[in-house]
């Protein structure tokens, strides 16, 4: 017999040959907690208003003659030591078992709501923990151990009181148990903290210092506010709020950077770094959710609850779902009952809406909990293929998509599920607000969207490509995959195309683009956004919103190149690194200096190796030797003019130089816009291009 199952059994009719494998010792604990679980408690006395449920068992245990909290706890079975003999308060259900006349004074939804700060943290966990966390809290649930004792300390790690408040009730507030709150705003008074001893009695006070008392006042009274204001909502809208908030402000982490640290919080630099990460929404969060943080995100960005309630009530509100109603509210947890088997049962408003039902109809065990949990969240892609035996054991899954089986932990499944499709919202986001946050990604247009589960169509304004995939992808990386516009190799090469290679991309210098005219050898500057917009809408090449460079003689512009290259030749021997900043040159400034390294780089001349500092290429020696390249144009400027066609035969046999050096000088040549291919072996000119040397 199993000691849980000796709940509704009378000692006396427990026959001692049943615990033949249990030895005495068991046998006798066994005795003492049924004798134990028998007495009833002698005072109950009230709960005050917005008493912690930690400090409500501390003046429980007190009236009942107990010395300290440790034994009265281990007395009804509560937090007890390492021994599989006792009982424990896994769930506010075994509140009716271990305190039978507490239960009749007090129900589990109106102790979450009133006496633990979990109504605050709820509205930052996402639906799918919502419900799991209010479902354990009531009724045993293996997957969340003693997630109630968790609660029951308020999800803190130490205990704080106000002496002025001592003063009106010797109780612990469960609002000076918030992330960060250091003072009462009540009183304006730095709150203390208490060092207890093993036995869990306190030993000294400390006080808590290193804060800016009107920073601090401000924050604690929001976060009491907020802790009050049981706002229904979710990590998904609260992520969506704040993000849309974060796009308003300027310096965003600098400020959050400033308020951390009149806070007092330690290592304020990293809390702001995340800060900034999470309310920009630059980390996805599957199933690590960080309340404090976000709370931290929310005072930072409004500063009082109010804005806060309109901003997240702007992103949607709850609809309890058709066949159950609504019994009782206390403040986010929601008694519901099921119209079909008459059951109630708590949960939160946003963890009812994305599909979660009646637990006594659907989740008879964790398995089929969490074979529910992979259908909702994966909106019918994933399935179980075994029995669930943990949360870290590898098991066998099924993928619709691909039709075929994968073997790997529930966490991580959980994991491959993106935020949306986790929280249930691709199925009922309408066109026209997918549309928006594509938009907002940049210049993307949606052009066909059915859910969040097939491939969309967006096209991309900047290049007019179109492309398709599945849209939770494009979140993640919004960029077109078919110009890859973002990477600045292939821009090189954009550029020249939708220019018919009238112009050559230099460079960027502080968001602005440098071209090289390939015809005249001018050089100009454009807006790098103005370039993409302009090239990506077909504009004509003369109508480019170039500026010309100022102090830039045209006139000899390549004989300047050469003055340079030249220069380069004498001064320094291949290999050698060449500081750029060091360079003096006659009539040539900085600026100049620079456009011309990039162009002798393009040309092969010089290697980059770090910020303004470039290694020579090839020795003048080898640049005055005959190339195919030379040779190619040497042979065409003496022969033909622009528009002629030549072809490859009539190379062969100039000079000592190969088939296929002919036919790679051939490519270089027509990607710089020289010559273009009329068919095999068949060349027209273009351009004929300078010569330094």
């Amino acid at each position: 017999m199993r000691i849980e199952e000796m709940k509704n059994v009378d000692i006396k009719t427990v026959d001692p040959e049943s615990l033949v494998s249990v030895n005495f010792l068991t046998y006798t604990t066994c005795i003492k907690k049924c004798e134990v679980i028998k007495m009833r408690l002698l005072n109950i006395p009230k709960m005050y208003k917005e008493e912690l449920l930690y400090s409500y068992l501390l003046r429980l245990a007190e009236a009942n003659g107990f010395t300290n909290p440790k034994a009265f706890f281990n007395h009804r079975g509560i937090f007890p030591d390492k021994d599989d003999t006792k009982l424990r308060l896994d769930s506010l259900e075994d509140i009716s078992f271990l305190l039978p006349r507490l239960s009749s004074y007090y129900t589990g939804a109106e102790i979450i709501a009133n006496h633990t700060v979990l109504p605050v943290y709820l509205s930052f966990m996402s639906k799918v923990k919502q419900y799991l966390t209010v479902n354990a809290m009531v009724r045993k649930k293996r997957d969340y151990p003693n997630i109630v004792g968790h609660i029951m300390a308020g999800y803190i790690d130490d205990v704080y009181v106000c002496p002025d408040c001592l003063k009106e009730g010797h109780y612990l507030r469960r609002g000076h148990h918030l992330y960060g709150v250091k003072i009462c705003h009540k009183h304006r008074t730095p709150l203390m903290k208490i060092i207890r001893d093993r036995k869990g009695m306190a030993e000294r006070f400390e006080p808590v210092t290193g804060f800016d008392l009107e920073e601090q006042v401000k924050y604690a009274k929001f976060a009491d506010e907020l802790l009050k204001a049981n706002i229904s909502t979710d990590l998904y809208t609260v992520r969506q709020a704040l993000g849309a908030k974060a796009k308003e402000e300027p310096d965003l982490e600098d400020r959050y950077l400033c308020i951390m640290t009149k806070l007092g919080f330690e290592n304020p630099e990293a809390l702001a770094s995340r800060m900034y990460k999470e309310s920009t929404m630059m980390r996805n969060i599957i199933l690590g959710e960080r309340f404090n943080i976000l709370m931290c995100c929310a005072y930072a960005l409004f500063g009082d609850v109010e804005s806060y309630r309109e901003a997240v009530e702007k992103q949607g509100k709850y609809i309890v779902p058709e066949g159950y109603t609504v019994v009782d509210k206390r403040g986010v947890i929601l008694e519901l009952k099921h119209k079909a088997c008459g059951t109630t049962f708590a949960a939160t408003a946003y963890g009812i809406e994305s599909g979660w039902s009646c637990p006594c109809c659907i989740e008879k065990d964790e398995g089929e909990i969490f074979d529910k949990m992979i259908r909702i969240s994966s909106n019918g892609r994933f399935t179980t293929n075994a029995k669930l035996t943990g949360w870290k054991d590898k098991m066998e899954f099924f993928d619709y998509r691909r039709g075929e089986s994968f073997v790997n932990t529930p966490y991580q499944v959980l994991k491959m599920v993106p935020d949306d499709i986790r929280n249930g919202t691709c199925e009922t986001t309408p066109f026209d607000e997918v549309a928006a946050k594509v938009r907002s990604y940049g210049p993307f247009t949606l052009s066909s969207y059915t859910n969040g589960i097939e491939d969309v169509v967006i096209t991309h304004d900047t290049c007019g490509h179109e492309f398709s995939e599945r849209i939770h992808a494009f979140y993640k990386k919004p960029r077109c995959p078919v110009c890859k516009i973002r990477q600045d190799k292939w821009l090189l090469r954009f550029v020249e195309e939708r220019t018919s290679r009238q112009y050559s991309l230099l460079g960027f210098h502080n968001d602005e683009a440098e071209l090289l005219d390939m015809n005249t050898r001018e050089v100009f500057h454009i807006d790098k956004k103005n370039l993409l917009k302009s090239l990506g809408s077909g504009v004509s090449t003369n109508t480019l919103p170039v500026t010309k460079y100022n102090e830039v003689s045209l006139d000899g512009y390549d004989s300047m190149h050469a003055k340079v290259a030249v220069y380069l030749f004498t001064h320094y021997q291949e290999n050698e690194d060449i500081d750029i900043t060091k360079q003096q040159i006659e009539n040539i400034d900085i600026e100049q200096l620079k456009i011309i390294f990039m162009i002798l780089k393009k040309r092969g001349y010089l290697v980059s190796r770090r910020i303004g500092i470039y290694r020579l290429n090839i020795s003048l020696e080898k640049l005055k030797q005959k190339t195919a390249k030379s040779v190619i144009r040497e042979y065409i400027s003496e022969t033909y003019k622009i528009g002629d066609t030549f072809t490859l035969k009539e190379l062969l046999g100039k000079e000592d130089i190969k088939y296929r050096a002919f036919a790679r000088a051939l490519g270089v040549m027509r990607d710089n816009g020289e010559i273009d291919i009329v068919k095999p072996g068949v060349y027209k000119i273009k351009a004929f291009a300078v010569e330094y040397f």
